[in-house]
């Protein structure tokens, strides 16, 4: 289902792209300035208050629970944030990842990488806390009123990704849209399997595509090669929409008549 709107929604940009190259190209190799982090002993130093952090944290739970009473989910959003500075002040100097010279570059994908994943729990755990509320429930019922097609939805979260990480996106829908079990004839999309899923997959996949902002590998991109957002969205994002919008036509045509 999703091999023939995948392929076609790639042609279409790489195609496009590849019609503003030159013919040929001089490439020029710059080095950058060294940022004054090395392997050496601070960088070990790093390590270990991290490692330190971590395993108080992970004994500072139960111990905050036993004080104050309160849920150990709220110990961890404790420890989380404090992770979350402690990273951020010993790994400063990462900040302007794109100022390191090339043999740090995998230490600068290795940094991103750690913000990722911070990032990507806090959300889990965001998203948990909606959920145990019962506030899934209200906004499931919100977009089920006002929107009701799984199509114009998926599209919706596409855009949705365009701004937010797609990993979120894909993530809260799992929580907030029910699988129904295939005997409600209104609901069939969305049950296990139902043409929802792979359509929220394809959208979400091209719509944190269509600005540099929307994934990791645009924000990498921004860092080590000096593109701005204007640049991509006048020469990139259009040859994107198409490709999705071209794609997205033939999904919806294989799902529904093939």
């Amino acid at each position: 289902m999703m091999v023939i709107p995948i392929i076609v929604a790639m042609s279409i940009p790489i195609y496009m792209v590849s019609k503003m190259l030159p013919d040929r190209l001089a490439l020029v190799e710059s080095i950058q300035r060294f940022s004054g982090v090395s392997d050496g002993w601070w960088y070990r130093a790093q390590r270990v208050i991290m490692g330190i952090v971590g395993i108080g944290g992970l004994w500072f739970i139960p111990t905050f629970h036993r004080i104050t009473h309160l849920s150990p989910f709220v110990g961890a959003l404790c420890v989380l944030a404090l992770l979350w500075i402690v990273n951020e002040l010993v790994n400063r100097t990462f900040l302007r990842a794109e100022k390191m010279v090339p043999k740090l570059f995998p230490q600068s994908l290795e940094y991103a990488n750690i913000q990722t994943m911070l990032f990507l729990i806090g959300v889990f755990l965001a998203v948990g806390a909606i959920n145990e509320t019962e506030a899934s429930n209200a906004i499931w019922g919100f977009v089920d009123k006002y929107v009701g097609n799984s199509y114009i939805l998926g599209a919706l979260m596409g855009l949705l990704s365009s701004v937010l990480d797609s990993t979120v996106v894909v993530i809260s829908n799992l929580f907030f849209v029910p699988i129904e079990s295939g005997q409600n004839v209104e609901y069939l999309n969305y049950m296990q399997n139902g043409s929802f899923w792979p359509f929220l997959s394809f959208c979400t996949a091209m719509g944190s595509s269509l600005f540099v902002l929307g994934s990791l590998a645009g924000i990498a991109l921004m860092k080590m090669e000096n593109v701005s957002i204007g640049w991509y969205i006048r020469f990139i994002s259009g040859k994107v929409l198409l490709g999705w919008l071209v794609g997205g036509v033939i999904f919806y045509l294989i799902a529904e008549y093939c």
